[in-house]
């Protein structure tokens, strides 16, 4: 049942009148529609479709098929930018807003995306969402209808989540295997990016595989056969750590985690870098957690200068040598980009 008017009868009956006698003149044998308006108490005839279905026919069809004889309410909008179609329905399922038509613990009403198209990155367009209300009653439609337009709009500051024990075996893991562009194994991440792939755990574990060897392809075909595998537990993305992940990979990653609500999930990277943290900090909305450390334990600990003297600063003891065991590591100096060690006996 769509919403009812809140017209007169009068002016509905005005209305079934000029419809009906148009029907008759036109004749139609498939979907239109007629659109009026009240203006200053006159009837209005704004507009029409014909030979097309319109937004009103999709949400006829999505009611009689899912909640016959509810009251529905459909409207179009124009989500934010970087709001996607998982990122919006994880916040309306955490707000108890989302219609879930094929769950059989769904309540029976709540609010559903009959349409929702990001905005482009490549093409600029808009994005465009129509989403259909499924109310018990009819002063229920104006307060679920505004709650799904808030709601994209209200995102949480973006924060990742460390937690030293997210390598528990109850959660999903999500293995970014790939090293940054200023590591010597750089040259390597065709290897990174593989050997973590007998480590998956069959229809649980994600990898991102990078798109451009066939050599990984191959052994990712092998992998499947020999351990179970499913395809889709591996997102292909010519991606790095320095930059992150795309768009797309990002999207995928979303959708395999609200596709199993009951399983917790931790990112798990080779090494952390800004990209990586910028990854982590998409996904803690999705309350996914990050095995690594923060950047200032790195600047701190994540470099070979915790044991030997730097070449900038040689009158400045390193970490070990000060903190913890003066004398026992192998003199040596490091520098920025590569570690050499200058052994003192000759």
């Amino acid at each position: 049942m769509i919403r009812p008017s809140v017209i007169t009868l009068e002016v509905q009956a005005q209305v079934t009148k000029l419809t009906d006698a148009l029907l008759r003149k036109m004749k139609p044998q498939g979907p239109g529609s007629f659109e009026f308006s009240m203006i200053q108490g006159n009837l209005h005839w704004l507009d029409m479709e014909s030979n097309n279905m319109t937004i009103m026919h999709y949400a006829k069809l999505f009611g009689e098929i899912y909640v016959p004889g509810k009251i529905i309410c459909v409207w179009n909008s124009h989500p934010p930018a970087d709001v996607d179609v998982w990122t919006f329905w994880s916040r309306m399922l955490a707000r108890g807003l989302a219609f879930e038509p094929t769950s059989a613990k769904s309540k029976k009403f709540g609010v559903f995306p009959i349409l929702f198209l990001k905005t482009s990155s490549t093409t600029g367009h808009n994005g465009q969402a129509t989403f259909i209300t499924i109310c018990e009653a009819h002063d229920e439609v104006q307060e679920l209808k505004e709650r799904p337009e808030e709601g994209p709009r209200e995102a949480p500051a973006p924060e990742m989540r460390m937690e030293p024990q997210s390598l528990d075996s109850g959660r999903r893991r999500i293995y970014l295997m790939a090293a940054s562009r200023s590591d010597p194994s750089y040259k390597g991440k065709f290897q990174v990016a593989s050997r973590i792939i007998p480590c998956l755990r069959p229809s649980m574990d994600l990898v991102i595989l990078p798109s451009d060897s066939k050599a990984v392809n191959d052994y990712w075909e092998l992998a499947q056969n020999c351990f179970d595998l499913e395809r889709d537990q591996a997102i292909v993305s010519n991606w790095n750590t320095d930059d992150g992940i795309d768009e797309s990979a990002l999207t995928q990653i979303k959708a395999h985690i609200i596709g199993s609500p009951q399983d917790k999930s931790a990112l798990v990277p080779y090494v952390m870098s800004p990209g990586i943290e910028r990854v982590a900090a998409a996904l803690a909305e999705f309350c996914v957690v990050v095995l690594g450390e923060e950047s200032e334990w790195i600047a701190k600990y994540g470099t070979r200068r915790m044991l030997h003297l730097h070449a900038r600063s040689p009158g400045e003891s390193s970490i070990f040598e000060s903190d913890v065991g003066p004398g026992f590591a192998v003199p040596g100096y490091v520098c920025v980009r590569q570690w050499i060690a200058h052994p003192s006996f000759q």
